[in-house]
């Protein structure tokens, strides 16, 4: 099986003239493999990636396909200069029929106000190192404005997994860690997600999941560039929803 440098399942646009098209005629390729730039961290430098391997879109656009395929773009992560990574629009390729319906981790965050900025549902985040208040996840946004930072203070649970169909708080997870995780062990930063440092084998219950965590408070800059403060009293959706990678 071959393995191309291209980010997961992206394909240059698709263009007839000058103009992107939202669909092409399109063919089932040979199975092969990209390799995937996936966020790791942020820092003073920016953004850091590691690479993954994972299989490409099957499907190609070819204006001699006997099939139509949907373009759409997406932001993913790019190299600047190993390990430095921005996120740059890109197009992708869907098959017919085969745009996979949304996971339950993704359709709670659809629900949540504050969505990570980095990359679709489709990818996760490494939930290493084990260091306290370290992002491990991208910056994320409320309600689409950016945000100064962002507080937990007065929400009851602070953190949940999802578990047999719905969010448990994180202290109740069975089966659990032989020293039961503290209900704020994940945690909004400024603003992105870190945790406390795990204790006994709780790091063997922080890879593969989807994780909640509440907000209870926010400064944000609005469209017009004036500085908002919000205090949230209830959960609402007052949420960011994120998975962490298999180990």
């Amino acid at each position: 099986m071959k393995t191309v440098s291209v980010v997961v399942g992206i394909l240059g646009a698709v263009l007839f003239g000058a103009h992107a098209q939202t669909t092409c005629p399109c063919v089932y390729g040979e199975p092969r493999d990209c390799e995937a730039s996936v966020f790791m961290s942020s820092g003073p430098a920016g953004d850091t990636c590691t690479t993954t391997i994972t299989p490409c879109t099957p499907c190609e656009c070819n204006q001699e396909g006997t099939f139509e395929c949907a373009i759409v773009t997406r932001p993913r992560y790019e190299y600047t200069t190993e390990p430095q990574c921005e996120l740059v629009d890109k197009s992708q390729v869907l098959c017919p029929h085969e745009q996979p319906a949304l996971s339950p981790c993704a359709q709670a965050a659809d629900t949540c106000a504050f969505k990570l900025s980095g990359p679709d549902y489709s990818s996760c985040v490494d939930p290493l190192p084990n260091s306290p208040d370290v992002c491990i996840t991208s910056d994320f946004t409320y309600n689409g404005n950016e945000i100064n930072q962002v507080g937990n203070t007065n929400l009851n649970p602070v953190s949940e997994y999802y578990q047999n169909g719905a969010f448990v708080p994180i202290q109740s997870i069975s089966p659990g860690p032989s020293q039961t995780f503290s209900q704020s062990f994940w945690k909004p930063l400024t603003k992105c997600i870190g945790h406390e440092t795990a204790q006994s084998n709780q790091a063997d219950f922080l890879h593969d999941r989807c994780v909640r965590v509440w907000i209870s408070s926010v400064q944000f800059i609005a469209p017009d560039g004036s500085i908002v403060n919000e205090n949230f009293n209830d959960f609402g959706d007052n949420c960011v929803v994120f998975s962490t990678c298999a180990a």
